[in-house]
């Protein structure tokens, strides 16, 4: 028996993500876009027990049915579907990001975790040219 946690992520209802709510990883990058994690917002965490070794896609793919038609009532998302991002966390505190496509579920960890230090990363650059000019 083990403990999971996973956290469900979904674009956010602006102007920059129109044309990225349900396309692919694929159709992204085909129309020059790329996964921005800032674009996203946790819509709901939660934890579940493994009685049994499951893979990871076994696993998001429950997720999946369960959250396409039951919400518990802290869940303030829509139903999941084609692009949204789940987090799934073992006990051991790795965490993994899967981006749900049309059939399958790709590893995005990398580019979820870069896209999340980016800003911070402009940001300093930006700072240090400011510093620079003075």
């Amino acid at each position: 028996m083990s403990r999971l946690s996973f956290e469900i992520y979904q674009l956010r209802k602006s102007r920059e993500t129109i044309g990225r709510k349900g396309r692919s990883l694929k159709g992204l990058k085909m129309h020059g876009m790329q996964l921005e994690a800032d674009l996203y917002e946790k819509v709901y965490r939660s934890a579940i027990t493994l009685w049994d070794r499951r893979t990871a896609v076994d696993i998001l793919e429950e997720l999946y049915d369960t959250y396409r038609r039951y919400f518990p009532d802290d869940y303030t998302g829509s139903a999941v579907g084609v692009s949204d991002v789940v987090i799934l966390e073992g006990e051991d505190g790795i965490r993994t990001a899967y981006y749900c496509d049309p059939w399958s579920w790709p590893d995005v960890t990398d580019e979820w975790e870069a896209s999340r230090a980016a800003p911070a990363a402009v940001a300093q650059e930006e700072q240090t040219f400011a510093d620079f000019l003075k």
